[in-house]
């Protein structure tokens, strides 16, 4: 993710095992030393055509009623709702990395309409010229200069240059941070790879995405704050069926005041 490339450092991680000379249709290929390595096969994550596709689907979602309230948001939802307990406050500010067109924030207004959102969404400069003005939200290419009550990093701590650094600077910013959506390899490492996306979903985008090492992230999350709670995103188990052993996780992070 570009957004937050100037504040990072570029990682370093064990020699890259050979590439695999065959591409899948989609899915996950490869194993590289380093962002810069993988730029070769890789497209940019900040794209127009993608943006503009994930702003044109904001009113179905928003504006009529249906509400897509699967497991993997009701556990965003419930986080927030533990979150907004233990500060007692009845409306939290919400600072959502990498939160695409909005769709967590979506959710999680329809599920608790009483309960309201000061929400903002770091994104990509085409996303945020895509979606600004079709919610009540604020969309932003750089991380605002305020606190927050809590962090969101749904699906996208796997994507960015730097990950454990991302975490660290993010936990400045929150006394709360939710991970969510982190696909989790067994083993002391990580292991970069490329995600061909389905074509489906939409064509010939190839991004760089993280496998991390649970015991290397857990204890990241140790050094900076306390884990409170985790669970399985077991409706993403699936989509990582190539890279062996992956295991999808959240976790609720508290930060020392």
């Amino acid at each position: 993710m570009q957004i937050l490339r100037n504040l990072l450092k570029r990682s370093v991680v064990p020699d890259a095992a050979p590439v695999a000379a065959e591409r899948p249709k989609y899915g996950f290929f490869g194993s590289y030393k380093d962002f810069d390595q993988a730029a070769r096969d890789a497209s940019e994550y900040d794209s127009a055509a993608i943006a503009e596709h994930a702003a044109a689907q904001i009113p179905k979602f928003f504006q009529d009623e249906f509400c897509e309230i699967d497991g993997r948001y009701q556990q965003v939802h419930s986080a927030l709702a533990s979150v907004a307990e233990r500060l007692g406050k009845s409306r939290l500010s919400v600072l959502d990395v990498g939160g695409g067109n909005g769709n967590n924030f979506i959710a999680c207004s329809k599920l608790s309409p009483s309960a309201p959102y000061d929400w903002a969404i770091v994104e990509t400069e085409s996303m945020c010229n895509a979606c600004t003005g079709k919610l009540p939200i604020e969309w932003t290419a750089s991380i605002p200069d305020r606190l927050f009550d809590v962090v969101l990093i749904s699906g996208t701590l796997q994507y960015l240059p730097e990950p454990y650094v991302a975490l660290e600077q993010l936990a400045r910013k929150a006394p709360w941070v939710i991970i969510h959506r982190t696909p989790l390899i067994d083993g002391p490492d990580d292991r970069l790879a490329i995600q061909i996306v389905d074509p489906d979903i939409y064509p010939g985008e190839l991004l760089r995405h993280w496998f991390l090492s649970g015991e290397k992230l857990r204890q990241s999350m140790q050094q900076i704050g306390r884990i409170v709670a985790s669970w399985r995103n077991v409706q993403d188990d699936p989509a990582f069926v190539q890279i062996e052993g992956t295991k999808t996780y959240g976790f609720l992070l508290e930060l020392p005041t």
